[in-house]
């Protein structure tokens, strides 16, 4: 008898199945699932990995996560700056960035591992992972009503934050099914209620919601508070959406992204403009060309919008960056202006405040 494996994914549809892919073709033996989330990317995953007692021959095995020069195999495609743009594939390493999903990864290494013929079970989900997995969605509808097994999965990740111990019986379910993800669904109890449920969360967002010209600013009480995609499902027109979240220690988690499903199309390279902003306004951030993410401290929020939103409706943007005082009057009244919509922009809001003020003044010297 080997050593056994130790198999380490992402807890997202992608890492799942493509752990469930790689359970059944592969390992046969001793096993144990270590489901990862994204907040452990970095030295906090090299840390785990470097604490677990591992037996010699053991093998430890890393699916949709990134690399560890201990692991014996890993499959990845999200991008690695080590190994750059360069595709690799042989017996211990399958990394693509271009790559739509890693599942489909762990489907190549299987063929290229144990051949063709061993392919016997229906290969329909590696399309609907690629889809999840890349964001390819053909409209946001289909996120939000779909009822195909890999979107139920999908709904039920995102609704429920399932423990540790679920994530790997969802894996071994999958893979003891012949890689049927209905089947395994049908033993868990998970149904297409999760997909409805979905859709009505997402569109509580538009209560929350602040409008300007066609950017939307959210914030949340907590990460995820409302479902991913849920400004595009609930307010259709808007071009941007933009989420601020609270996360302690005077810190503030932003989320900034492009509609895909309507008409106008993203000109700004926002991981870009995001990660110019690093140092004067945001501590840390970038992203990709229509999505980005990073943190700011909490006296940066009323400047960060501001920045953001001038860059985002072409407006000239003013770099010399500044503090807002919140007890200011203009500002409360800009602030209200935005609420009501009187104002497309914060800068625009200020400007038509100040004008107010100076005539109040105006009035009282008279």
């Amino acid at each position: 008898m080997g050593g056994a494996y130790h198999l380490f994914f992402h807890d997202d549809v992608d890492g799942i199945i493509g752990a469930s892919l790689f359970l059944k073709n592969h390992i046969k033996e001793k096993y144990r699932l270590y489901p990862v989330s994204s907040s452990w990317r970095g030295d906090k995953f090299n840390e785990l990995i470097s604490s677990l007692f591992i037996k010699p021959g053991d093998k430890k095995v890393i699916i949709d996560y990134q690399y560890h020069p201990k692991c014996d195999i890993w499959i990845d495609h999200h991008f690695n700056e080590t190994f750059g743009e360069c595709e690799i594939k042989n017996s211990k390493m399958i990394y693509n960035p271009k790559s739509q999903s890693a599942t489909r990864l762990v489907f190549d290494y299987g063929l290229m591992v144990n051949g063709v013929d061993r392919v016997d079970y229906d290969t329909s989900f590696l399309y609907q992972v690629d889809i999840i997995d890349s964001g390819s969605y053909k409209s946001v509808e289909q996120i939000f009503k779909d009822k195909n097994p890999t979107m139920i999965l999908r709904a039920f990740l995102e609704r429920m934050f399932p423990a540790d111990m679920t994530y790997c019986r969802i894996v071994e379910l999958i893979a003891k099914n012949n890689m049927s993800i209905k089947d395994a669904l049908w033993i868990l109890r998970i149904s297409a209620y999760h997909v409805k449920e979905l859709e009505q969360e997402a569109m509580k967002i538009k209560d929350a919601a602040i409008i300007s010209n066609k950017i939307s600013i959210v914030n949340q009480r907590r990460k995820n508070q409302f479902p991913r995609y849920a400004e595009y499902l609930a307010l259709p027109e808007i071009k941007y959406s933009i989420r601020l979240t609270n996360v302690g220690n005077n810190n503030i988690y932003f989320q900034l992204g492009f509609n895909d499903w309507q008409k106008e199309a993203n000109d700004i390279n926002i991981g870009k403009k995001i990660s110019e902003l690093q140092g004067s306004i945001i501590t840390s951030g970038g992203g990709h060309y229509n999505v980005a993410a990073g943190m700011m401290k909490s006296e940066m929020e009323n400047t960060f919008i501001d920045e953001i939103t001038k860059i985002l409706n072409h407006e000239e943007v003013d770099m010399e960056k500044y503090a807002v005082d919140s007890t200011d009057p203009i500002e409360k009244k800009a602030k209200e202006m935005i609420k009501t919509g009187s104002a497309a922009t914060i800068a625009d809001a200020r400007e038509k405040a100040s004008k107010t003020e100076e005539k109040n003044d105006g009035s009282a010297e008279q």
